[in-house]
């Protein structure tokens, strides 16, 4: 039988050993649960879309349009030239398209009738289209006919394209013969660039007599020009 003093000694030992692991164990679920956090905040995120737009010529606006007047047979000059440049922020692919060509009588003068014409004097029955020829061009670099460089050719369903590679002459066609053709896509111009220079050269040949059908006649072309992403 323990004696009253060691009894009370070892009862001592057996609590204060499980007040050390009553201690320990909290110590334990202190240090699990506890840890360093740190944290940044990505502030001010967006999206935006980017843009598209195209300029022709020194206006820089989405109509522009040249006027010719007085040709005559044996006339051979610049019609027009128009920058292509396109302001927005994404690159884009170049199409061009002319619709119906309009060709006005003004009225049948006398020399015409002479001449052989017969339409008649209708507002849309004059014969300049079927007579005068236009080269159109793009000079990607504006330094004259070079590397790179193509002009139009209307077959009979598009505006095709001949490149400077192929020949060294640049074509002109009857300006009939580009009425309602459009292009595939051309070339693409990159953001906030310029995609070339769009020339117009004029040639009215000389064809005698018949040249006198197209006195007082105008030509209307309507051209669109259409920048895709």
């Amino acid at each position: 039988m323990l004696r009253p003093d060691r009894s009370s000694k070892l009862m001592k030992k057996i609590i204060g050993l499980s007040l050390i692991g009553i201690t320990v164990l909290c110590l334990a679920a202190d240090f699990s649960a506890a840890s360093f956090t740190d944290s940044e905040a990505a502030a001010q995120n967006f999206l935006s879309a980017g843009t598209l737009k195209l300029d022709i010529g020194e206006s820089g606006g989405s109509e522009i349009f040249f006027e010719l007047a007085d040709i005559k047979p044996g006339s051979i000059c610049d019609i027009a030239d128009w920058e292509i440049y396109n302001e927005g922020s994404l690159d884009g692919d170049l199409s061009v398209s002319v619709s119906k060509i309009i060709n006005r009588e003004n009225g049948r003068t006398e020399l015409e009738t002479v001449s052989g014409d017969t339409t008649g004097g209708s507002d849309s029955n004059g014969e300049l289209g079927s007579l005068a020829f236009i080269a159109v061009w793009i000079d990607i670099q504006n330094n004259n006919w070079d590397s790179g460089d193509y002009y139009f050719y209307p077959s009979s369903s598009k505006l095709g394209i001949i490149d400077w590679s192929d020949t060294e002459d640049i074509g002109y066609y009857a300006i009939d013969s580009f009425s309602n053709k459009s292009s595939d896509v051309l070339h693409k111009i990159y953001g906030e660039s310029s995609g070339g220079h769009l020339k117009f050269l004029l040639d009215f040949p000389s064809n005698g007599t018949a040249d006198n059908t197209v006195q007082g006649d105008s030509c209307n072309l309507f051209i669109e020009f259409v920048l895709t992403q």
